[in-house]
């Protein structure tokens, strides 16, 4: 093999493979530690980041709009679909209303790629 050829290179791979054992118990506890905080995530935010859109653009949305002379303040899918509006979470992060959407979430801010936005909301 290649490895065997040059004992420069021999050493360090050799000790890569015997790290691998604490390098996946690390990765274990940190899964563990996305885990328990997405389960408290969903908890406390699931359908609550939701917004209503206008139907032709994603990137508009309404806290209140005038209706028929009144004010309305859009609060609830219901609000929404009576001024003709989608009621979905924010296009560019995944939210918090399911496990797997939150882990990514919050690997997302952990990561410190793309979190302001994660945050603006």
């Amino acid at each position: 093999l290649m490895i065997n050829r040059n004992r420069g290179i021999k050493i360090p791979v050799i000790c890569l493979f015997k790290s691998i054992p604490a390098i996946a118990n690390v990765f274990a506890v940190c899964l563990l530690f996305y885990l328990v905080f997405a389960i408290l995530a969903v908890q406390l935010f699931a359908g609550k980041l939701r917004r209503c859109y206008a139907s032709s653009d994603t990137t508009q949305y309404f806290e209140h709009i005038e209706v028929g002379g009144e004010v309305v303040n859009i609060r609830t899918s219901f609000d929404c679909a009576r001024v003709g509006g989608v009621w979905e979470n924010p296009r560019y992060h995944r939210g918090f209303d399911n496990v797997f959407d939150a882990i990514l979430t919050l690997f997302e801010v952990s990561t410190f790629e793309g979190w302001l936005v994660v945050m603006a909301n």
